[in-house]
């Protein structure tokens, strides 16, 4: 038997008796609820971050930012791939788990993250405008 006669793909590791595919709705919805903080975390590194930096920064500052984010997804599927391929799906998601544990209890020692301020809104000395 040759890899691939059983309907599974070549390099796909061994198929759960009994186990069936996820339907195409169920892995859209999962992938869309996933996703729906990425605007707010845009929106956020847009307030705190960017409109702090001095103009001739944020360039810089904005590639730097940006290339974080942009390094999370394949990083982040890279590292979850290699825990399932090595431990059970619950010790995978465990670990995840702890790691976003372990960040975010590191984020509240700092206090110059806790006391992060808004930036100050720029105040129009012209009056309402009417439409």
């Amino acid at each position: 038997m040759r890899p691939g006669d059983d309907g599974s793909l070549p390099g796909a590791g061994p198929r759960v008796e009994g186990a069936q595919p996820a339907p195409a709705l169920v892995v859209g919805a999962i992938l869309f609820c996933a996703m729906l903080g990425v605007p707010a975390l845009r929106v956020l590194a847009d307030v705190l971050i960017f409109r702090q930096v001095p103009d001739e920064r944020r360039g810089r500052t904005i590639t730097a930012v940006m290339t974080l984010f942009g390094m999370g997804v394949p990083a982040g599927t890279a590292i979850s791939g290699l825990l399932l391929q090595y431990f059970s799906t619950l010790t995978a998601m465990l670990a995840l788990a702890a790691v976003l544990a372990l960040a975010a209890l590191y984020s509240l020692t700092k206090p110059a993250i806790r006391q992060a301020r808004w930036p100050e809104q720029p105040t129009s000395h012209a009056g309402p405008r009417s439409l």
